[in-house]
């Protein structure tokens, strides 16, 4: 074959592996389905006008099928994603007057309450297909003061990381403050969850929240373990590596944070602190001066649909919102993924202390100045 051959040829073959890619994407996402996914019953999904949809997001929060699968659904919606570096970057553009028609955020990411509140408006749930469908837990967690502001699309269910032979695994929070891990410890380096862990170590009740009082002795705990703390990891993968050479025995994270850990060839496994299980929600939220907020509301629901909640769960490693995300997911797939019906996924709990978020970061960045390994 000669080498133009040999050319046209590849050529030709990567033709058919992109068709083969996005019929693959057709079938596993909604909205693609034709006639059959028609007759399926599938809610019907809103029909914004045409025109720009501008989303400001982190980079792993939106896989790329699910984009692919609402580009399909909406030909006519020009869908432009803007990625952050992390929460913090997503925060600090939002406060230099970025105007996304949608945002997706982590409800514990270094964005502050105060700014939140300043970028999106309050959601209409009226207008969210679907609505009724995610779990009445993460509904009420997504209530703050009455106001919606944040529309759970995904969750993340924190517990404690521990070694998988490990004889004597914490059973609480409190026990990481013990002498047992002195020096053995480390935490995700996010202000939220290391405020909340120390707060349900010290007994307080997540579902009542936190006075001034009591989130002052959260930040004497912190302080006063500063030494105590290994390390502080925003990368999983290196945590896995701490594991694997022996430096740690513990830490707070997800089941997705698990399984990029064990990947450094150690075994692992999460144990649910007695306390109850603390929540982190992947949300959207419509941006205060969004131009095209139809769209916006078309792309929330979009993401709900039960086709989508299994390839949002696949691509992000969280647990879908909607319960029927199990009833359109092979078994293997469900169970791998941890999609489970209502009432068997435990206790949940979302705690938001009452003071401004940003006193949460500007005491972990205190508490972690000077640690050892910051990953």
């Amino acid at each position: 074959m000669t080498g133009c051959a040999r050319r046209a040829s590849h050529r030709g073959a990567k033709r058919l592996a992109s068709w083969i890619a996005l019929v693959l994407v057709a079938l596993t996402v909604p909205g693609c389905g034709g006639a059959a996914e028609r007759r399926s019953g599938a809610s019907p999904l809103p029909s914004p006008d045409a025109g720009a949809l501008t989303v400001l997001t982190t980079r792993g929060a939106l896989p790329k099928t699910v984009s692919q699968g609402f580009r399909a659904h909406y030909p006519g919606v020009d869908l432009r994603l803007t990625y952050a570096t992390d929460e913090f970057d997503l925060g600090r553009r939002l406060e230099a007057g970025a105007r996304p028609d949608l945002i997706v955020l982590r409800s514990d990411g270094d964005v502050s309450l105060a700014v939140i509140d300043e970028a999106v408006r309050p959601v209409e749930v009226e207008r969210v297909t679907r609505w009724n469908s995610i779990g009445a837990d993460y509904r009420n967690l997504a209530d703050r003061d009455g106001v919606i502001r944040l529309v759970p699309v995904a969750a993340s269910r924190l517990g404690l990381i521990v070694r998988a032979g490990a004889d004597d695994d914490p059973r609480s929070y409190a026990d990481l403050f013990t002498p047992r891990y002195r020096g053995r410890l480390a935490l995700p380096d996010n202000a939220a969850v290391a405020f909340q862990a120390a707060a349900m170590a010290l007994g307080f009740d997540a579902e009542r929240g936190l006075g001034a009082r009591e989130s002052e002795q959260v930040r004497i705990l912190l302080k006063g373990h500063h030494r105590w703390l290994r390390a502080a990891w925003r990368d999983p993968a290196r945590a896995g590596r701490l594991f694997a050479n022996g430096q740690i025995d513990v830490t707070p994270g997800t089941q997705a944070d698990l399984r990029r850990m064990e990947r450094s060839g150690v075994s692992l496994r999460l144990v649910a602190p007695r306390e109850g299980t603390l929540v982190s929600l992947l949300g959207c939220a419509v941006g205060r001066r969004a131009a095209h907020p139809d769209a916006a509301y078309a792309f929330i629901s979009y993401l709900l649909e039960p086709r989508t909640q299994v390839a949002m769960a696949l691509g992000t490693g969280m647990f879908p919102v909607n319960a029927a995300a199990a009833s359109v997911a092979a078994p293997r797939t469900a169970a791998r993924l941890g999609i489970a019906a209502p009432g068997q996924a435990g206790r949940t709990l979302l705690l938001e202390p009452e003071l401004a978020h940003t006193d949460w970061i500007q005491t972990w960045y205190a508490v972690k100045t000077g640690l050892a390994c910051c990953l």
